[in-house]
Formats: C-alpha cells, structure tokens, sequence
C-alpha cells in the first residue's frame, strides 16, 4: 500500500473531524482547546498531512473527550456521544 493511500484510509483523520464537529467546534477553536499554536495542523491532520507527536494526540483526546484507542482506530470504544 502507498503512502498516499494509507493516508487516505487513516482513520485519524476521519475520526479527528468526526469528534471535533460532534464538540460543535471549528479547527481553530480545537487547535486553542488543545494548546496547538497553529490552526494549520488541525486542518493538515484532517487531510491526512500531518501526524500529531504523542503529547499532540494526548491534547486532543483531552480537548475531545475522547479516548486515543478510539481517535486513532484501535477501538470502537470511547469516541464522542
């Protein structure tokens, strides 16, 4: 499988969006909940871009009540009600 293609099929980057617009949020408003100083990565996790590092995706979980299992596609458990 490409690179691309794995990107394309992540599903951090479909579950990322999922959860932020369960919150009603907007990248922005996400990025400044998470302390990520450039609204940018929101967007270039969403489009499969960019990867959080570990201290990143752990600031989104906590900004999307979310669990990281779940947000990365480990789980079915603990994403957004």
């Amino acid at each position: 499988m490409s690179r691309a293609s794995a990107r394309r099929l992540s599903p951090f980057r479909v579950r990322l969006r999922e959860a932020r617009k369960a919150r009603g949020l907007k990248q922005r408003e996400l990025a400044d909940a998470a302390g990520i100083k450039a609204g940018m990565s929101i967007c270039q996790y969403e489009g499969g871009q960019a990867e959080p590092s570990l201290m990143t995706l752990a600031s989104l979980c906590k900004a999307l009540d979310v669990t990281a299992d779940w947000l990365v596609g480990l789980s079915e458990e603990g994403g957004p009600e």
